[in-house]
C-alpha cells in the first residue's frame, strides 16, 4: 500500500506519533510518501531533525500543484491519502486559496 502523508497541519502536529507511524508502515512493506504543497526550497527541516528519512520512501515537493496528478506524473499511485485539507490532492494552491507567490517569494518581499 503507497499512503500520502501532508506535512504541514499534519505532521507538523505531532512529529513523533507521525514519525512511529511511518516507521509501523515501512515495517509492515508499506511506503509512506510526504507530500507537501512547498516549494523545494522550503525544506521541512523537522524531517530531518527526527529520522524521517529512515521511515518513509521519499518527500515529494509538488510546487503549489495539486498533489494527486503531480506524483500520477511521476508514476506513483497513492493508495491512502492523509491531508488535513484533501481539497490539496486533486487542486493546486492557486485554486484553492487564490494567491499563490512564486518560489522565494512572500507577502514580505512584496512589500518592499
Amino acid at each position: 500500500m503507497n499512503i500520502g502523508l501532508d506535512y504541514d497541519g499534519v505532521i507538523t502536529e505531532d512529529l513523533q506519533i507521525w514519525w512511529h507511524f511511518c516507521k509501523m508502515m515501512k515495517d509492515r512493506g508499506h511506503k509512506v510518501y510526504i507530500i507537501t504543497m512547498r516549494y523545494p526550497t522550503e525544506v521541512v527541516e523537522d524531517t530531518t531533525h527526527h529520522s524521517f528519512d529512515s521511515v518513509v520512501e521519499r518527500i515529494i515537493y509538488t510546487r503549489r500543484h495539486a498533489k494527486k496528478p503531480y506524483v500520477l506524473g511521476m508514476g506513483i499511485t497513492i493508495d491512502v491519502w492523509i491531508d488535513d485539507n484533501p481539497r490539496a490532492i486533486n487542486e493546486s494552491a492557486s485554486q484553492i486559496w487564490g494567491v499563490v507567490y512564486p518560489e522565494g517569494m512572500t507577502t514580505h518581499t512584496l512589500k518592499g
